[in-house]
């Protein structure tokens, strides 16, 4: 697969408060693109803290001015991003996610 190809080739950095929920990856064979991805097994679930490492990354994304893409991608085999986590928005007030 192309993706598993570029990473194995780059410089990889995980981004979470919490663990490794997203992996930003800056490819050294392919400079110019950088590889946003989802590990939040078994479905990506959107977590707070899956969120706020998100923006933190396209914070820095957005920063890097020699970028000319971005390739987002996910961890997990077959599946992308299940959407919120819902367990999760049971317990918390809609005035705590960040874009409500």
């Amino acid at each position: 697969m192309l993706i598993s190809r570029i990473i194995h080739h780059g410089v990889k950095r995980f981004l979470s408060s919490s663990s490794s929920e997203v992996l930003l990856t800056y490819p050294e064979a392919n400079p110019g693109i950088a590889l946003l991805g989802l590990n939040r097994p078994p479905v990506n679930a959107v977590s707070l803290s899956l969120g706020a490492a998100l923006r933190e990354s396209l914070g820095e994304i957005k920063e890097n001015k020699s970028l000319q893409g971005v390739i987002l991608y996910s961890t997990s085999p077959k599946i992308f991003c299940a959407g919120a986590d819902l367990k999760e928005r049971l317990f918390i007030k809609e005035e705590d996610v960040p874009g409500m």
